[in-house]
């Protein structure tokens, strides 16, 4: 029960999280959004070989079976398939990059 409540206090929303601590994430946070987009890159592995054609999305790939629900991260955030370029990102590491590049601008 104590390493529930820990691990919800640690996950604050990414907009709090943002202005709290722009440098970097935790370990443990990037690890845990590493993790789900190897998740999503196997569903649309299998989804390739099943029905030889890439997914349209993230949504097809939950509405056909491949995985039970679209995946959050520990903030609350989504992540993006292109079906273009067979690529999985983070919604969370795409803000924080524009957050950097925002940050490095002003300098």
């Amino acid at each position: 029960m104590l390493i529930t409540i820990i691990s919800i206090q640690s996950c604050k929303p990414y907009k709090d999280y943002v202005d709290v601590n722009l440098r970097t994430l935790k370990t443990v946070e990037r690890h845990e959004i590493n993790t789900k987009i190897e998740m999503i890159q196997q569903a649309v592995m299998l989804f390739k070989d099943e029905k030889n054609r890439s997914p349209e999305s993230i949504d097809e790939l939950v509405k056909e079976g491949y995985l039970q629900v679209p995946p959050k991260d520990c903030f609350g955030n989504g992540f993006k398939y292109d079906p273009e370029t067979n690529t999985v990102t983070s919604i969370t590491f795409e803000a924080i990059e524009k957050q950097k590049k925002k940050s490095e601008n002003n300098k």
